[in-house]
């Protein structure tokens, strides 16, 4: 409730005040409402829409269009098929709600309260007022507790109804498209004939059939048709709703640290490369390993090496023969065996 009565629930008075809760309820309704069985009407996984909640929905909404057109309501109620269409609301609603704890939502007493305390119709002066709020629950035989277990529930609603619409995108096509399947009217004239009296006299040939069809394939042909249904989630929006929890995040951290928190080893590493076909002359082939002999030692005597990759390499597109950061994965198995066997510089 709005206003929490838990902290005197040890003290005489509210002893006092649940006693006489008792009695009231027993006096009004009776023993026996406490002890009959309960009349299920739908089931929505393991929740039960009850008969007394139907009937509840069913009264409102009966009450809502009396108010609104008090000779007709109920014949309005009959045309509107009222009763299915209160059921299949409260079954979409614990749809939703069901989704809701799937997904994670809460609501908590806080957001319960602020949004009750904003609703125009409860407030005096631009403030909520008490007194206002609980004399309008009493005039539609209401409790607090009832309507805020309600107003906690339109919250999730309107949660999952947020997380599910946000990313969907209706186009000025398809609106265009919808308009016209609205508004578009055609004026059809036709001559019905009836099969039956003219079946018993007309014996068609089966070879006439089969020529018939052979010559006019295009009239019984039937274009592909196609069904679709999407849901388009929005992530961005679904992660302003969720709420992680700091155990969680730790959790799935130390679950995951090898796989996706570990940055596996890289160096970095130049190169003077020789370029050779792969049918190269044996001379060729001494040649340019006597160059690379040359470019080593001086390399190892402290020469620059970018001079050395200016002068020995035939990549030219590298200026100073870099490879740049690499994982042994990403290279060829001898060029990353040496590179990763090397010692820093």
């Amino acid at each position: 409730m709005i206003i929490d009565l838990r902290k005197f629930a040890g003290t005489w008075a509210a002893r006092l005040l649940l006693g006489l809760i008792v009695v009231t309820f027993v006096v009004t309704f009776g023993y026996g409402t406490f002890t009959a069985s309960k009349e299920v009407v739908a089931k929505v996984g393991a929740y039960e829409i009850l008969a007394s909640q139907f009937n509840r929905t069913y009264q409102e909404q009966i009450d809502s269009l009396r108010q609104r057109f008090p000779e007709n309501a109920d014949v309005l109620a009959q045309q509107m098929n009222l009763r299915e269409r209160v059921l299949e609301q409260l079954i979409n609603r614990r749809l939703l709600l069901n989704a809701a704890d799937a997904m994670g939502f809460r609501v908590g007493e806080e957001e319960v309260r602020d949004t009750v305390g904003t609703l125009p119709g409860f407030q005096v002066g631009g403030r909520f007022d008490f007194d206002t709020y609980r004399a309008i629950l009493r005039q539609n035989n209401l409790t607090p507790e009832i309507f805020e277990e309600r107003t906690r529930e339109d919250l999730l609603v309107q949660k999952v109804q947020r997380a599910l619409t946000a990313g969907v995108i209706v186009s000025p096509a398809e609106i265009d498209q919808r308009y016209r399947i609205e508004a578009e009217a055609v004026e059809v004239e036709y001559v019905f004939v009836d099969p039956a009296k003219f079946g018993k006299a007309v014996k068609a040939d089966p070879e006439a059939v089969t020529a018939y069809y052979e010559k006019n394939k295009q009239d019984f042909v039937q274009p592909p048709q196609y069904r679709a249904r999407y849901l388009l989630l929005n992530l961005a929006q679904m992660e302003k709703d969720a709420e992680v929890q700091p155990r969680a995040v730790e959790r799935y951290y130390e679950r995951n640290l090898e796989s996706e928190f570990t940055t596996p080893k890289r160096v970095r590493a130049r190169q003077i490369l020789k370029r050779l076909a792969p049918n190269a002359p044996d001379a060729e082939v001494t040649a340019k390993r006597g160059e690379l002999a040359a470019a080593l030692l001086a390399a190892r005597a402290g020469q620059d090496f970018g001079a050395l990759v200016k002068k020995y390499s035939d990549d030219k597109a590298s200026k100073d023969g870099d490879l740049g950061l690499f994982r042994k994965e990403e290279m060829p198995a001898e060029v990353a065996e040496a590179a990763f066997a090397l010692q820093s510089g």
